[in-house]
């Protein structure tokens, strides 16, 4: 009986050492695999910056109307803004220039990044003067439907997008706070 006893728990250890050994393994495979991420991740980033920039490059190509500037969103996020007359960073840029320097960063990571074909903008006229205004609300239209989105929202006070819109949406308030909302017939 005893022997029987002696030979349940001698199985029962192997099975035990089995399993140990099965979780030693598996513990020294995600050690590996983590160390192999952490290893690709500076590469990884790397190649996704550079498709970044080249779309970035591209949309602030379309927003600019000129084929002369060049963008580069840098490894520390700072961009740079580069014309025939001059390299400025982002925090150089006039308050236009830091609008559309943003949105081609935006939309070029929302293309590299996922496969998404629609884009919300908030705000997007903010600090352009009225000729640079008209010029963002034609690109952003050009943009959207050259580059693959279907649906562009824009969230603003100012009407500039209006004749560009497919459908407009007004939102106004009231003195007690109630939302009123219209929609124009085009």
């Amino acid at each position: 009986e005893k022997l029987k006893k002696i030979e349940e728990k001698s199985s029962e250890l192997n099975v035990l050492t089995s399993q140990h050994d099965e979780l030693v393994a598996i513990d020294a495979f995600n050690t590996t695999l983590r160390e192999w991420f952490k290893q690709a991740g500076p590469i990884i980033t790397k190649a996704l910056m550079y498709k970044i920039n080249e779309k970035a490059n591209q949309f602030i190509k379309d927003l600019s109307g000129s084929n002369d500037v060049k963008l580069e969103w840098k490894e520390d996020f700072d961009a740079v803004l580069t014309t025939p007359l001059s390299v400025k960073s982002f925090n150089q840029l006039s308050g236009g220039e830091q609008m559309a320097v943003a949105l081609s960063i935006r939309l070029a990571i929302l293309r590299v990044l996922s496969n998404l074909d629609f884009a919300f903008f908030d705000e997007p006229t903010t600090n352009l003067d009225p000729e640079k205004r008209e010029n963002l609300a034609q690109c952003i239209k050009n943009v959207g439907m050259s580059k693959g989105f279907t649906q562009l929202f824009v969230i603003s006070h100012d009407d500039t997008f209006e004749r560009y819109a497919d459908s407009v949406v007004h939102f106004s308030k009231d003195a007690e706070e109630n939302t009123t909302i219209d929609v124009p017939s085009a």
